[in-house]
């Protein structure tokens, strides 16, 4: 006896979700999409293959459902997208595809992601080149291609967003410790936020300036 589609049963909570039956027996439940994609149809033969197929196309559209969703909260790296992915036990085969799919509908670039992520971290959370080189390593970004991205974070822009912070600390944090503790408190502080040596101690300089100006 051959295998048929015996129903094909829209879903009661899931609007956009049809039960397929194959042989008046549940096979599974699957998106409206494919079955208008597959051609799915009530009296329609299937064989091992087919519904191999109908079972594979289901497994991308949930993943492909859900690396859309992590993107809609904000962009991801290629890297973040596969983790995300593995942890919710997707196959390698069916991560592969979803990240091809996705870069190929331009969802999915490090390049763009890499450069908005420096854009971002600058104006919301200002660190040094260090700092972000770190984190875009831990995104799974070329080592390469963050040296392309950093190479636009001038150095003058480093020590102005560098000032401002220590500037801020002092006027918040520091006012009512003396003076070692409170070099000694910045200078950590600063190197958490990836400063070199160098600009640390630029900034540490010009601030001791401008203290002996006030005196």
């Amino acid at each position: 006896m051959k295998s048929k589609i015996t129903d094909i049963k829209l879903q009661k909570r899931h609007f956009k979700r049809r039960s397929i039956f194959v042989n008046n027996e549940f096979l599974c439940g699957v998106d409206e999409e494919i079955v208008a994609v597959l051609g799915l149809k009530v009296g329609q033969e299937v064989d091992k293959k087919r519904i191999k197929e109908i079972l594979h196309k289901e497994e991308i559209k949930r993943a492909k459902d859900y690396a859309f969703k992590l993107l809609s909260y904000r962009p991801r790296s290629i890297k973040e997208i596969q983790d995300r992915l593995k942890k919710k036990d997707y196959s390698s085969k069916i991560i592969l595809e979803v990240i091809k799919s996705l870069k190929r509908l331009k969802f999915l670039n490090d390049k763009e992601f890499a450069r908005m992520w420096v854009e971002s971290r600058i104006k919301t959370r200002p660190m040094g080149r260090y700092r972000l080189y770190q984190e875009l390593i831990q995104k799974g970004i070329d080592r390469d291609l963050i040296e392309k991205i950093l190479n636009d974070y001038r150095e003058e822009e480093e020590i102005k967003l560098a000032r401002e912070l220590a500037q801020r600390k002092l006027k918040r944090s520091y006012q009512n410790l003396d003076e070692v503790t409170t070099k000694r408190k910045l200078y950590g502080f600063l190197q958490r936020r990836g400063f070199s040596y160098d600009i640390i101690q630029e900034v540490m300089k010009e601030l001791k300036g401008t203290e002996n100006e006030g005196k």
